[in-house]
């Protein structure tokens, strides 16, 4: 799901719909817990060398256009060097999902092949070593997004039917990486036992942990955890929620909860009922005109650092917040979208507009763990209808 409009697609965590709920103040960004950063799109050329045995991290960006997206590997050192991984024709108009498996050096994406034309059961899964994409499953749902295993050994993703009554069902499915052999770990209805369901999204499961979905309906969002001896349901919020993300140690979960258009990032432990706003820390001045922006009045899009910090969005706030406080809204805001594996790096989307319902244009930045600097220009992927899929990086 997303804040922002997608090319026909409604993505998964902050859906170009959801997604753009941005925040304000380009530049400014939080390490241990509110780095604010925006990413823009393709570069230019490419490197001579083979990126994919690169011992750095390299940042995945695909371009999208009409009836194909191309998948690079760009150098956070240097944003105008790319690689061409490779190209996958789909549907004209949906775009592909992609989620790098934890290990590194796979990806999994879900496509809406051409000639095919429902997105909510014609997706398929593929798989790819950084060569051309195998066929993993078919008959999947692509706004039911993926998600991996901690140990990268298992895929999971939703699969919907619809009965002969015109009633819509799902499944969320658990794929082997290596076999594509698929179990079905439950069965969704449309309602359920004390609410109605909207939808399931895969989170992941931790090592040695069970599985971990969410359900988003009438009735709020649900956290499922799903192990040996059953599944148990538990109320996270009342609102709709997105952008859910796992801890590096699997104790937490952290997600952006969204009632209109106010957002707020909240922190649940695994362990037990507790439920709180994310604590972060205040984010530097990163640049003169970040000085001038207003208090923030909201946060998302939470982004986990190797080390257990948390990165989030903040941003001023709804356009009636800052209308009706008679301030005039500062332009610009970033979402973060993933740190590199070695903490290194913060791949963000950046926004030029000025906040929930109005984000304007989205770019690619890519900052280091340092942050950047006063007057220093910030690392841009250059493209258009470009998209983070993740950090790619390969095995020593």
């Amino acid at each position: 799901m997303r804040l922002l409009p997608h090319r026909r697609v409604s993505r998964r965590v902050w859906p170009r719909v959801d997604r753009r709920l941005l925040l304000a103040g380009f530049g400014v960004l939080a390490i241990a817990g509110a780095l604010l950063l925006g990413v823009l799109a393709p570069p230019a050329s490419s490197g001579s060398s083979d990126a994919r045995a690169a011992t750095r991290p390299q940042l995945i960006v695909s371009r999208f256009s009409e009836d194909e997206s191309t998948l690079w590997l760009v150098d956070p050192e240097d944003p105008g060097q790319r690689q061409t991984l490779f190209s996958i024709e789909h549907a004209p108009g949906w775009d592909v999902e992609g989620v790098v498996a934890p290990g590194g050096g796979r990806i999994a994406l879900l496509v809406v092949p051409a000639g095919a034309s429902d997105p909510g059961s014609d997706a398929h899964l593929l798989l790819s070593d950084g060569g051309t994409p195998r066929l993993l499953v078919a008959g999947l749902d692509l706004r039911g997004g993926l998600a991996w295993s901690t140990d990268s050994a298992q895929i999971f993703a939703r699969r919907s039917t619809t009965d002969g009554d015109g009633v819509v069902r799902t499944s969320l499915l658990a794929i082997d990486a290596a076999s594509g052999e698929t179990d079905t770990l439950l069965q969704h209805h449309p309602v359920g036992q004390h609410h109605t369901v909207g939808a399931i999204y895969p989170i992941g499961r931790p090592l040695s942990g069970p599985i971990y979905a969410v359900t988003v309906g009438l009735g709020g969002s649900h956290l499922l955890t799903i192990a040996d001896d059953g599944v148990s349901t538990r109320m996270l919020t009342s609102t709709v929620t997105r952008d859910w993300t796992l801890s590096p140690d699997g104790a937490q979960l952290a997600f952006t909860a969204q009632q209109g258009l106010e957002l707020e990032v909240l922190v649940v432990s695994l362990q037990d009922a507790a439920l709180a706003p994310a604590q972060v820390a205040p984010a530097p001045v990163a640049t003169e005109q970040s000085a001038t922006t207003q208090p923030a009045a909201g946060s998302a899009a939470p982004a986990w650092r190797p080390n257990g910090e948390l990165s989030i969005g903040r941003f001023r706030g709804p356009l009636a917040v800052a209308a009706s406080a008679g301030e005039s809204a500062v332009p610009g805001f970033t979402l973060p979208a993933g740190w590199s594996p070695d903490g290194a790096y913060l791949a963000l989307r950046s926004f030029d507009g000025i906040g929930p319902g109005a984000p304007g244009t989205e770019s690619i930045v890519l900052q280091t763990s340092a942050g950047t600097r006063v007057g220093e220009a910030p690392r841009v992927v250059e493209g258009q209808d470009l998209r983070i899929i993740g950090w790619w990086y390969a095995s020593p």
